[in-house]
């Protein structure tokens, strides 16, 4: 009965095998075969070969072993069929209820091995009212309800190995300063997150400003939810914290990004955890772009990085590209409806 059972578990695999060989083929082939059927559409011929370029990374894989690669091949398919949907989704909400609803998100599957699941972020923004409709004047104010949801692996650290889903949903207005139709644009949110697994729940108001010289947020968040059971028999919460954000346009080439935080510490003392990360970017030719920033924290670690890139395209433009230096003032850049 012992060796029964052992050849038994033994020619397991095998069959697990064929059906992993099919999958991948099958995954394979439905690659093949849509791609003529939607090389029609340019963004979407891009978008098939890139699966296809993802897909041919698998081989490595194959090589080493057919679970692996069957693997590869069905979570790239995954993500194909994921995005694809999402286009679809975000394209027939628009349909629907106008120009301004929106579906974002990024999706791939698991990078656990013994498993093929979804991972990423998910958010659906439903305009109440639409801009120009609020207070008779066009492109003057918007009233939207955001919601969405994120999953994520816990499992680095003293994680707890499970899968997280965390959701959130609130309501959005947004106005213009003046009557003016490129006034800067001040933003108000309410919103609500919760951890479905701990059943943790926070609050987190926020203001947000776009204008001619860039854009600002404020978010505070705070926890209405104590101490909940964790994993390995401790207690965890939601922590309370507030961030910044800042991103101006000093000049059509020079960018500088910030932001600030300050989050309660974890290990559930009075003490506060404050930090900032400064980014400043300078692109004084289409193909060329360089970049510096900091990162510090209170506790007294910080970092700088330093950066070059370079990105020359194939093919001759009409109109080559100039330098263009430390650039002009970007004060002419007003928000538009779209920033609405």
């Amino acid at each position: 009965m012992v060796k029964n059972n052992i050849a038994e578990v033994r020619q397991t695999p095998s069959v697990r095998s064929l059906r992993r060989r099919f999958v991948c083929a099958f995954t394979l082939m439905v690659g093949l075969s849509t791609f003529p059927l939607t090389a029609r559409a340019d963004a979407r011929s891009e978008f098939w070969s890139n699966y296809l370029v993802q897909a041919s990374r698998c081989q490595a894989a194959l090589n080493k072993a057919t679970s692996e690669g069957t693997r590869c091949l069905a979570g790239n398919g995954l993500k194909l069929f994921l995005e694809e949907g999402l286009r679809l989704t975000d394209a027939y909400g628009k349909n629907v209820f106008g120009q301004h609803f929106q579906v974002a998100g990024n999706l791939t599957h698991s990078p656990i091995s013994s498993k093929i699941d979804v991972l990423g972020d998910v958010d659906v923004v439903l305009p109440f009212t639409g801009v120009g409709l609020a207070v008779g004047r066009p492109g003057s104010s918007s009233f939207f309800f955001q919601q969405g949801v994120t999953r994520s692996w816990d499992g680095s650290g003293s994680g707890s190995g499970l899968f997280r889903n965390d959701f959130r949903q609130g309501v959005v207005r947004r106005f213009r300063l003046a009557r003016d139709a490129d006034a800067d644009i001040l933003g108000v949110s309410a919103f609500h997150l919760l951890s479905l697994e701990r059943g943790h729940r926070v609050l987190a108001p926020g203001v947000d400003y776009a204008g001619r010289w860039g854009t600002g947020s404020l978010r505070y968040f705070v926890p209405i939810t104590g101490w909940r059971p964790g994993s390995s028999g401790y207690e965890e919460r939601a922590i309370e914290g507030v961030e910044v954000g800042l991103r101006f346009a000093l000049t059509t080439t020079v960018r500088l990004n910030a932001v600030g935080y300050r989050w309660q510490a974890e290990d559930g003392s009075d003490e506060w955890n404050s930090g900032a990360r400064v980014n400043l970017d300078w692109r004084p030719h289409p193909w060329l772009n360089f970049g510096a920033g900091y990162s510090g924290i209170g506790g007294g670690e910080d970092s700088t990085t330093f950066r070059v890139a370079l990105r020359v395209p194939f093919g001759s433009s009409s109109k080559p590209p100039s330098w263009e230096g430390i650039g002009v003032a970007a004060s002419f850049s007003q928000p538009t409806v779209s920033a609405l």
